[in-house]
C-alpha cells in the first residue's frame, strides 16, 4: 500500500525540485535563525509590528504580574488580623479580651457597599495591624454609635480606639500614628 509507514510513497522526477526552495529556506532558518526572523520582521508593515510589539509586551507583563501577585491566602484575615463579629455581644467579648491582654484594639466600623472601607481594610491588614470589623448594616447599636460620633451621620469608616478616640475615614498613615502614640 503506497504512503503506509513500512511503504513511503516515492518521489517522482518534477517533485524534488519542488522542494528545493523550502529546502533552501529552511537550511538558511536553521544556520541563523535570528537573522531570518530579523530579515522577516522587516518585511512586515510598521502598523502591524507595533500591534505585535504591543501583544507580546502585555502577554509578558500578565505572566509577570500573576507570577508575584500576592497569593489569596496571605491576607490580612488569613493571619487572622481581622476579627469580624455579628452581633454586640460578640463585640463586647473581643473588647474584654483585648483589655485584659492590655493591647490597643481598633474597631473599623464599615458597610459593604462603602469603597473606602475596602480601602482601608486592605491597608490595614497589609500594614499588620489587628482589628475588629462592625458592619452598621447588621448592627444598629453600631450605626448609632457612628452617627453619635460623628454629628448625626453615619460615616464610614470610623475606627475607634480602644483608649476611647474615634477617626472617621482617615489615611493608613494617621492610623499607625495613632497606634505609636
Amino acid at each position: 500500500m503506497p504512503g503506509s509507514r513500512h511503504n513511503p510513497p516515492r518521489v517522482q522526477q518534477g517533485q524534488a525540485e519542488s522542494y528545493a526552495p523550502i529546502m533552501n529556506a529552511l537550511s538558511s532558518f536553521l544556520a541563523d535563525p535570528w537573522a531570518t526572523i530579523s530579515a522577516y520582521w522587516q518585511t512586515v508593515p510598521s502598523h502591524v509590528r507595533i500591534l505585535v510589539s504591543f501583544l507580546i509586551t502585555r502577554t509578558i507583563s500578565g505572566i509577570i504580574r500573576r507570577a508575584f501577585a500576592p497569593r489569596a491566602d496571605a491576607g490580612p484575615a488569613r493571619r487572622a488580623a481581622v476579627v469580624e463579629v455579628t452581633d454586640a455581644d460578640a463585640f463586647k467579648t473581643k473588647l474584654e479580651e483585648a483589655k485584659k491582654a492590655k493591647r490597643l484594639t481598633v474597631v473599623d466600623f464599615t458597610a459593604s457597599w462603602c469603597g473606602p472601607c475596602k480601602r482601608l481594610k486592605a491597608q490595614m491588614g497589609r500594614a499588620g495591624i489587628e482589628f475588629t470589623e462592625v458592619n452598621i448594616e447588621a448592627d444598629p447599636a453600631a450605626a448609632a454609635f457612628v452617627a453619635s460620633v460623628n454629628e448625626g451621620n453615619e460615616m464610614v469608616p470610623t475606627l475607634k480606639f480602644s483608649d476611647g478616640s474615634t477617626l472617621t475615614n482617615p489615611p493608613i498613615a494617621e492610623v499607625i500614628a495613632k497606634l505609636g502614640d
